[in-house]
């Protein structure tokens, strides 16, 4: 087996998911002699494998070779492409010109150049805009509702009017739901515009890396600032990854008070409220919250569905309304599932050569075990209203009596666990009600379960709510 297969498969059993893509792509493995050649374009991966993954490499060799071997970091040049100016740099009249610019990947932004005799001249933009970044998320292709329509208004607010309202901008949401997709769609939007001013995205590791390695020795921390000098926007992903890393949020911090002198836009993303972020300094929590925060929901089923449609259109799958809505109610956890559903019934449409039906969804998912059963809103109030002996228009109304109130909160509850409802669709449901009255439903059900106690003396409404919930999930889940 080639070596730079079987060293991806022996790290890849090592280090967790996530960081091993982010900085093994792109990287080689070569064998000479007794030597290890581990090769990649980027130096600062180069110098983050060195310091956090190199006695790792060391114990694969030993596992492969099984003997010790000598591991070598290499820099291989790499290709301008994908500039960050947004337009093409033109070589100068001579072979030895210097040509300048920044190199963009999803892992990665770095300054290249190649320099020689002749005198640099200075490339002129061209008119047309620079083509979109493959596999990057547009702000058109950006499914809207309830659960991220607040999240999209303010990152076209600030598309319109960059840096003057509200800055920074702070997203904030759990893993799937659109939180890069609109960061990737307004840094393509501003770096469209053929500006001399160009946007800079980055995620909070990639910043991490580049500010160690600036203030390391032998690091140049000028080229670390140079990296936001001349840009129009700012946008760094996923920033509860510096929780607890202290310096380098205080250069964050230094950054964003330059930034904000300059007027440039920023916009940062996070999987939990600013509120969560506990290891964040307070000088940085609140500049986040001096900006603009908003926070994107779960997808409710709606936008799970015409992301579907859009991910079957895009690789050619005709399928039908109905085999889309089983899908989602049945297979899909979260948004990313529905690209690997879409991609598995593709294969199976262009190899069996048959229309993909109920029946082919049930025989091609089934086996992954995530089939559930669908519950919908109407299956909920149905058990509930017969469990409690109440008409279904007694969980609609106004009354707030304890034989009303009681069941509608349990039927909410179920509502937010058991269906892709959003807040406001499950509050119109039971009776136009707003999604803070079903969001406190939630919480105060919540409460009672997590203080139930059968003991004598006991708020027997609590121990009475385990019971309850219990019979009416036996029921709506057969």
């Amino acid at each position: 087996m080639d070596i730079d297969v079987l060293f991806r498969q022996a790290l890849s059993s090592e280090i967790e998911k996530r960081p091993f893509e982010r900085w093994f792509s792109g990287v080689r493995f070569a064998q000479d002699e007794d030597t290890l050649r581990v090769i990649s374009p980027e130096k600062h991966k180069l110098e983050w494998i060195k310091t956090n993954y190199l006695s790792k490499i060391r114990q694969a060799c030993q596992s492969i070779f099984e003997k010790p071997y000598t591991v070598k970091l290499e820099q291989e040049p790499a290709p301008v492409s994908g500039s960050l100016f947004g337009t093409e740099h033109t070589d100068t009249d001579t072979d030895d010109a210097v040509v300048t610019g920044i190199e963009l990947s999803r892992d990665s932004i770095r300054l290249v150049s190649r320099t020689g005799d002749a005198p640099l001249k200075p490339a002129k933009p061209r008119k047309r805009a620079a083509s979109p970044l493959p596999n990057w998320g547009s702000l058109e292709s950006f499914v809207v509702g309830h659960s991220n329509q607040i999240a999209r208004s303010m990152i076209d607010l600030v598309n319109s009017a960059p840096g003057e309202r509200f800055n920074p901008l702070f997203i904030s949401g759990p893993t799937s739901v659109g939180k890069t997709h609109l960061l990737e769609g307004v840094y393509t939007s501003f770096r469209a515009r053929n500006s001399r001013r160009v946007p800079l995205f980055m995620s909070s590791d990639q910043f991490t890396a580049f500010f160690t390695q600036s203030v390391l020795p032998g690091g140049d921390r000028r080229s670390f600032l140079d990296r936001f000098k001349n840009i129009s926007l700012f946008v760094l992903d996923d920033i509860h990854f510096l929780d607890g890393k202290l310096k380098t949020q205080y250069e964050l911090i230094a950054l964003m008070d330059q930034l904000s002198r300059r007027g440039v836009q920023m916009i940062f993303s996070a999987d939990r409220p600013i509120s969560e972020l506990t290891g964040f300094q307070s000088s940085l929590v609140s500049r986040l919250e001096g900006g603009a925060v908003c926070a994107i929901q779960p997808a409710e089923r709606e936008i799970l569905l015409e992301i579907f449609k859009r991910a079957c259109a895009r690789i050619r799958l005709p399928i039908s309304d109905e085999v889309a809505r089983v899908v989602i109610s049945r297979y899909v956890s979260h948004a990313r599932q529905l690209f690997g559903i879409a991609n598995v019934l593709c294969a199976r449409y262009m190899t069996g050569g048959q229309p993909i039906t109920v029946d082919t969804v049930e025989e091609v998912l089934g086996p992954f075990g995530t089939k559930k059963r669908i519950v919908r809103l109407e299956d909920i109030e149905k058990v509930v209203a017969e469990m409690f002996e109440i008409k279904p228009s007694s969980l609609r109304g106004k009354s707030r009596a304890r034989d009303c109130s009681y069941p509608r909160m349990l039927a909410m509850w179920l509502a937010r666990k058991h269906t892709r409802s959003a807040l406001s669709e499950i509050g119109r449901f039971f009776g136009n009600r707003s999604h803070s009255t079903v969001l406190s439903a939630q919480k105060r059900v919540d409460q009672w379960l997590s203080q139930a106690d059968s003991r004598a003396g006991a708020d027997q409404t609590r121990y009475q709510t385990i019971e309850n919930l219990r019979r009416l999930e036996r029921v709506l889940l057969g």
